[in-house]
């Protein structure tokens, strides 16, 4: 089992490191607008989350992904594909 806030932690870090951003700077509140990544930014650091959690996101999470308000949104539709 994957605990969210586990999930929430790689997911906010990987994001905030393709964004050139400090560490702690995007969390679950943080608007995925804010975090101004273009769709190829955004891929890798979903690909470092898949990676490290052992699953494959398909176009159509992947379009939920570029659709979500919130980072928190984001962390939500992986721990649902991963916990199936």
């Amino acid at each position: 089992m994957v605990e969210r806030s586990e999930l929430a932690r790689t997911l906010c870090t990987a994001l905030a490191t393709a964004a050139g951003r400090a560490d702690g700077s995007v969390t679950g509140g943080t608007s995925m607008l804010d975090v101004s990544m273009d769709s190829l930014t955004v891929v890798t650091a979903l690909s470092q989350v898949e990676a490290a959690y052992g699953f494959e996101l398909t176009p159509e999470d992947l379009i939920a992904a570029f659709s979500a308000s919130r980072v928190g949104d984001v962390v939500e539709l992986l721990h649902t594909k991963i916990e199936g």
